[in-house]
């Protein structure tokens, strides 16, 4: 092994708290997220990040309803913790949406009002 190479175990310890605390998969889906590529979430059923996305746009809202549809952690469950994120990450940015279209509805009404 070579002089400050980093081990498997050594990898998932390299957090304070150790993997119970951050685990090194689910970092690493977090970065992958934020850069938005297409990712592959579930390897078992081939389900990527853009389909649970697309779940959820079409009404899915929680992991269950993922698990019937597309099949995300049904076989060996290493996804679950990243499909998990997606489905939040989804789930939060959906939310804002409708505030800001609510807003917009009643910022219009408002102005017909004014006028």
């Amino acid at each position: 092994m070579k002089h400050g190479a980093v081990t498997a175990n050594r990898r998932k310890n390299i957090f304070v708290g150790g993997p119970e605390f951050l685990n090194f998969d689910f970092l690493i889906c977090l970065l992958t997220m934020a850069v938005r590529y297409k990712m592959i979430v579930c390897i078992c059923n081939n389900v990527s990040d853009r389909k649970i996305r697309q779940a959820v746009d079409s009404g899915m809202s929680s992991m269950s309803e993922l698990r019937e549809n597309l099949g995300i952690a049904t076989c060996c469950g290493k996804c679950h913790s990243c499909a998990k994120s997606v489905l939040r990450e989804c789930l939060d940015n959906r939310a804002p949406a409708a505030l800001r279209h609510v807003q917009a509805l009643v910022f219009q009404q408002n102005i017909q009002a004014a006028a």
